[in-house]
């Protein structure tokens, strides 16, 4: 185990939300990524097993975050 920093991965439970890009312009469906801060997990694996997050919807088209959805938000956005 070791501590480092994780790539932003696509959060599969929810929703797209519909943004405008404040950046590239696009108008349409931006998907839910969580964005792990420095953490600790094993060598191989591809997320964290202990880490602080942020969560951001993410522009399609130029990869921007959008949006920042607290914990607290976070609810309100995931399938149920």
């Amino acid at each position: 185990m070791f501590f480092t920093r994780w790539e932003p991965y696509l959060v599969k439970r929810a929703r797209p939300l519909t943004l405008t890009c404040e950046r590239c312009g696009n108008s349409g469906d931006h998907t839910l990524h969580c964005f792990p801060t420095v953490g600790l997990g094993v060598i191989f694996s591809k997320k964290p097993l202990i880490a602080a997050k942020k969560f951001a919807f993410v522009c399609p088209v130029c990869g921007t975050p959008s949006k920042q959805v607290t914990k607290d938000q976070l609810g309100a956005y995931l399938k149920g």
